[in-house]
């Protein structure tokens, strides 16, 4: 995405089959509801995302539903993992969760990581600070 991206509207990147990769800039603040989720029964939206900027403070709900994520870190900005999130990720793998430095997180959502990591080593350990 190029500099200067703010924000990823409401299903910005929605069921989009072909999309295999996308890098997120800097500067992006806000991730909408379902912005790049796939549908499990269907389809999975075969987006490739490694990591989030760290100026990400706000995540919709579902926004990687059905998606192949594989975050280590999450920015410290983000204090709130909504409603199914990272639902049927594969490869969702988040070791960090807020930061001793910074703002923590405060809430996960319902079904946030349900049916998410089944892909091998995936999530094997939680660390809340």
């Amino acid at each position: 995405m190029p500099e200067g991206i703010v924000s990823i509207g409401d299903y910005g990147f929605h069921y989009l089959q072909s999309l295999q990769e996308v890098t997120l800039s800097e500067g992006l603040t806000y991730i909408g509801t379902e912005a790049f989720a796939g549908n499990m029964a269907s389809y999975m939206n075969k987006v490739n995302c490694a990591s989030l900027p760290s100026t990400v403070t706000y995540l919709g709900e579902k926004c990687f539903h059905c998606s192949n994520v594989s975050f280590t870190e999450l920015p410290k900005g983000i204090t709130k993992l909504p409603e199914r999130c990272f639902f049927g990720c594969p490869n969702v793998r988040i070791d960090t969760f807020g930061s001793p430095e910074g703002t923590s997180l405060t809430e996960i959502g319902k079904e946030c990581f349900e049916a998410a990591g089944h892909a091998t080593g995936a999530i094997d350990r939680i660390r809340l600070h």
